[in-house]
């Protein structure tokens, strides 16, 4: 499989409603001027990728598989902080280049929820999601069967702990910044690797 390499990488904010995925992705974007903030949700809406709504859930269900294949052209780009609960939909192919997952304690995440006027039933849908780690698990299994990738889990209950995630995601940027080729110096890599293929006896 060929793998991506988008000068700029793509980075995918995961984890259970209420552990500060947007707050972490606009706070990322804004020290980082080539980054940029794909909201999945409102992409849902837009690209027209809502399949139907969990009156019990109070939440909108949407088609991931044809999310990702409308928002492909940015991914290819690279330089996209993506924010959604999951992140086990992207092609294994090198398209997400670091995947945070963030972590909170029950007690912060019920009273977020509850700020947020959340039925009981969601309520206990995320908080049961967050006990048992589902997120992180399916994370794990899923770029386990991919190319290499880097996986980080955060927690988003404090102030300080989201001025410690903004340094050590902005450590893994410059780390990636400084071991990414130049652009373009791929493509001429290739080209000079197929002019000595062609050249050979």
């Amino acid at each position: 499989m060929e793998l991506m390499m988008p000068v700029h990488p793509n980075i995918a904010v995961a984890g259970t409603p209420g552990t500060g995925k947007t707050t972490l992705a606009h706070k990322l974007a804004a020290s980082n001027s080539h980054l940029k903030v794909i909201n999945l949700g409102a992409e849902a809406e837009a690209r027209q990728c809502r399949t139907g709504y969990d009156s019990q859930l109070k939440a909108w269900i949407v088609d991931e598989d044809k999310l990702a294949e409308a928002l492909a052209p940015e991914l290819k780009a690279g330089g996209n902080i993506i924010d959604w609960m999951h992140a086990d939909f992207w092609p294994l192919d090198g398209t997400i280049n670091l995947v945070v997952i963030l972590r909170a304690s029950n007690a912060t995440l019920y009273d977020r929820y509850k700020a947020r006027a959340y039925v009981e039933e969601k309520i206990q849908h995320n908080l049961d999601c967050e006990i048992m780690n589902g997120i992180g698990a399916e994370l794990e299994d899923y770029y386990s069967e991919g190319p290499e990738i880097t996986i980080i889990e955060l927690h988003g209950d404090t102030d300080e702990d989201m001025t410690h995630n903004l340094e050590t995601i902005n450590e893994w940027i410059t780390v990636w910044n400084a071991n990414i080729p130049p652009k373009g110096a791929a493509e001429q890599t290739e080209a000079s690797s197929q002019h000595t293929k062609s050249s050979s006896p």
